[in-house]
């Protein structure tokens, strides 16, 4: 049987589509996958063959081709593990074939977990341009890939939740809200306000984390995502400015347009809500809203940091 589900690549700070194409046919064992794959690409056949089998599905014991079209694009990283797993579920029938404005990336696990991948807002744009609607995504992705305001974000922790999605038996939520609570450090200095906290604090990857610095004046707050200042957002009320934003794979200049700012932080924290725009090429990608309350955290001297970033549509 032949399958075929949509995924996407990144070629500098430029998204693209890529179809994968599974066919499964009698003959000796084996399993192939072609169309300039890297080593990476190449290694997803373990990880692949785990992970369906850890989850109490049949890997087929005959002669599997996937093919990474277009064939003459060479492809990198781990993000087609998930593409790859879910045409093989198709092609042997163990789920149906995903409707064609649906697309698929993430690593995977032997357990069948699903690992963040770099590039997902590059690929979330790229998406949008291509008139796809559905997007599943590493749920340590979604927020970044929810940027994108034209496709609906899915987040996914591992195949199982996925399977049983796309067996209609218990549906994801779509990404809309992203909550973080932490720990990190709010201090006052000449004026100025600083926030300064660590994402995601308890994935098992540090590396995984971003460091996010908000520096809060009348009227502006500046946002530094990343160790190195790699995404420097400036959120000026009533103002746009051209921004930098790092992908992963290269960094790109955005709009950034504040609608709206309320500054309730004092000396030992506070409110900030923030309603702003992102624009590519002054083409609207989304609308944005970020509420910030800084608390003491207990009788010591961190202070803890609750972000809700609400990735809406326009």
């Amino acid at each position: 049987m032949l399958s075929k589900i949509q995924s996407l690549g990144c070629r500098g700070v430029s998204g693209y589509a890529v179809s994968v194409e599974c066919h499964v046919s009698n003959g000796l064992p084996g399993f192939d996958i072609v169309g300039l794959p890297d080593t990476a690409v190449k290694e997803a056949r373990e990880r692949v063959r785990s992970a369906i089998k850890t989850n109490g599905m049949k890997f087929p014991v005959s002669r599997l081709t996937v093919n990474l079209a277009p064939a003459d694009t060479r492809k990198a990283g781990t993000l087609y593990d998930l593409p790859v797993l879910l045409g093989i579920l198709c092609a042997t029938g163990e789920i149906r074939q995903p409707p064609a404005t649906a697309a698929f990336f993430g690593e995977v696990s032997l357990a069948g977990e699903i690992r963040p991948v770099t590039g997902a807002l590059t690929m979330a744009l790229a998406a949008e341009q291509l008139g796809l609607r559905e997007l599943f995504v590493p749920a340590g992705n979604a927020a970044e890939a929810a940027f994108a305001e034209g496709v609906t974000v899915y987040p996914v922790e591992n195949i199982s939740q996925l399977v049983h999605h796309l067996r209609g038996d218990k549906p994801i939520a779509p990404t809309e809200e992203i909550e973080v609570t932490t720990f990190g450090q709010y201090t006052v200095k000449n004026g100025k306000r600083f926030i300064v906290y660590r994402e995601y604090e308890g994935m098992p990857n540090p590396k995984q984390g971003r460091t996010t610095i908000l520096k809060v004046e009348d009227g502006c707050v500046t946002m530094l995502r990343g160790d190195g200042d790699s995404t420097r957002l400036i959120l000026e009320h009533g103002k746009r400015h051209l921004c930098r934003y790092d992908t992963g794979f290269g960094a790109m200049t955005v709009g950034v347009y504040t609608h709206e700012m309320k500054n309730e932080l004092g000396d030992n924290g506070g409110r900030l809500a923030v309603r702003y725009t992102l624009d590519v090429n002054s083409a609207l990608a989304s609308v944005n809203e970020i509420l910030v309350t800084v608390r003491e955290a207990g009788s010591g001297t961190k202070q803890q940091t609750e972000e809700t970033e609400n990735n809406g549509k326009a």
